[in-house]
């Protein structure tokens, strides 16, 4: 198992993060949700890109007829899997992870496959998963991301542009999940 700070870490931060909201009066989640609360696509990401995704949730929803959220990470690690689901609309019907990181020759980005399982262990498996990677954003700096970098990736939902996780790969992550679940 993990040592005792590790399992600690969830419960220490959200402690903390109460302590600044009684100081500041701002309040902080580990997971944070922006948007229409019905929506049925959502941007998972975390750090400086968050605010130039929630002004582009805030200027589609306004402009249009859309249905979009952002959900902000605040502690990546450990991933707290049920405050992340319980963050997300309950309509959720696609989310597109956008990683900071670039894992060469792995199956997928950190944040991207803690947002998999979180979903599998959770069983929410009918939700459509897309990552989109540091490749996407390579000429940038992740705080550079403009909103029309985030206007194209709503427009490709429609279109199904990303890297869609197959049903074969699904199963086998979700067969992994269930065989871990009982180890300690």
């Amino acid at each position: 198992g993990c040592n005792k700070y590790y399992k600690n870490a969830v419960d220490a931060v959200v402690s903390a993060l109460k302590d600044v909201e009684s100081i500041t009066g701002r309040k902080y989640n580990l997971f944070d949700y922006y948007g229409d609360k019905d929506a049925t696509d959502v941007v998972v990401l975390m750090g400086s890109g968050t605010q130039t995704a929630i002004e582009t949730v805030k200027y589609l929803n306004a402009a249009s007829n859309t249905k979009y959220g952002v959900l902000n990470v605040r502690l990546f690690r450990p991933f707290a899997s049920k405050m992340f689901v319980d963050a997300l609309p309950k309509t959720v019907k696609r989310i597109s992870v956008l990683d900071r990181t670039k894992e060469s020759g792995a199956g997928g980005e950190p944040l991207y496959k803690d947002v998999i399982t979180a979903l599998l262990e959770n069983n929410k498996t009918d939700i459509i998963f897309y990552q989109v990677g540091n490749d996407y954003f390579a000429e940038y700096k992740f705080e550079d991301i403009a909103k029309s970098d985030l206007l194209q990736i709503f427009a490709n939902y429609a279109n199904g542009i990303f890297y869609k996780i197959s049903a074969q790969a699904m199963e086998g992550i979700k067969n992994a999940v269930e065989t871990t679940k009982g180890i300690k």
